[in-house]
């Protein structure tokens, strides 16, 4: 796989939709609905031909973007059906990119092989590397809240090969820095030969396509809302991405979505509404086709909410 996968363009290699769902890079069982991670992935092809005359696929991860790190775990595995077992990746690179107003770089190192090469190994230095990266590092508490790291992920189940890219360019340049200088050199190699042949355009138009093609809704009060979906609802399956502005949108299981949320979560789904706003509040009315004429305070629309469905 190797750079293949970064020149010459890409689409989708089937008209279906990208599947979407939640994931905690802690691993499973390990940090709760707060700390989940929406993501978006679909298997795609590269423009550009292979020696052999077919074109490269691949499936391509866009992982919602973060400023926290609770702990020192680094875990895919509920992630990628794939990488269940992570030892199954014979080439893993991971992939640094830094853009700003008057620069642009990257760096590739490589997961070593060997002694120390165990992927587990690897992994779990990546999540000690987030951990430390997200809260030793002082200037974390000067940065504005959308300053943030995005993750890319490009795994190709046929080459047994897996591309972690680190978008840094929403982040102050000495994060980019120490994310570089922190992975243990006892594990991962610094790819020199590929960093001169890797354009740095290229990579920034896989990421320009991974967030135009695979996008991660933005959710009103993402934490506080998943928390207590996860407690309203924690068998719910469908859920119905209601729109509450020109930016923002909330996910609601299809029960409260169509109204009726039973009987025993009455109480509860009033303590749900009372966390949003008037006019996010007016939006679920109207998608539910009900109408509250004056209504402009959030206790009457709730009431009135409530007495329709």
């Amino acid at each position: 796989m190797n750079y293949n996968f970064m020149k010459g363009g890409m689409q989708f290699a089937d008209d279906k939709p990208p599947d979407t769902g939640y994931i905690s890079l802690y691993g499973d069982g390990d940090g709760d609905e707060q700390n989940k991670l929406q993501y978006t992935k679909k298997t795609v092809q590269t423009h550009s031909k292979l020696k052999d005359g077919t074109h490269l696929k691949f499936t391509l991860y866009n992982i919602e973007s973060f400023n926290k790190y609770e702990n020192e775990n680094f875990d895919l595995s509920n992630l990628i059906d794939d990488m269940i077992d992570i030892n199954s990746i014979e080439h893993l690179y991971l992939c640094g990119f830094l853009t700003k107003i008057s620069r642009r770089e990257l760096f590739i190192k490589k997961g070593k092989v060997g002694e120390e090469g165990n992927k587990e190994t690897h992994f779990k230095a990546i999540g000690k590397t987030l951990y430390k990266l997200l809260n030793e590092n002082i200037k974390i508490k000067t940065e504005k809240i959308k300053d943030k790291i995005q993750i890319i992920l490009a795994h190709s189940k046929e080459k047994n090969t897996l591309c972690i890219i680190f978008n840094m360019s929403n982040m102050h340049s000495n994060y980019y820095k120490s994310l570089k200088n922190s992975l243990p050199y006892t594990l991962f190699s610094n790819e020199k030969n590929l960093e001169e042949k890797i354009e740095k355009s290229q990579l920034e138009n896989l990421i320009e396509f991974t967030n135009e093609k695979l996008v991660i809704k933005p959710i009103a009060d993402s934490s506080k809302t998943r928390f207590l979906l996860g407690l309203l609802f924690p068998n719910a399956k469908g859920k119905q991405q209601i729109e509450l502005g020109s930016t923002t949108s909330v996910a609601f299981p299809d029960e409260v979505y169509h109204g009726g949320g039973g009987g025993n979560n009455t109480k509860e789904l009033r303590q749900k509404l009372n966390t949003m706003s008037i006019k996010q509040l007016k939006r679920l009315s109207d998608k539910n086709h009900i109408k509250y004429g004056n209504k402009n305070t959030i206790k009457s629309l709730i009431n009135n909410y409530m007495k329709h469905i």
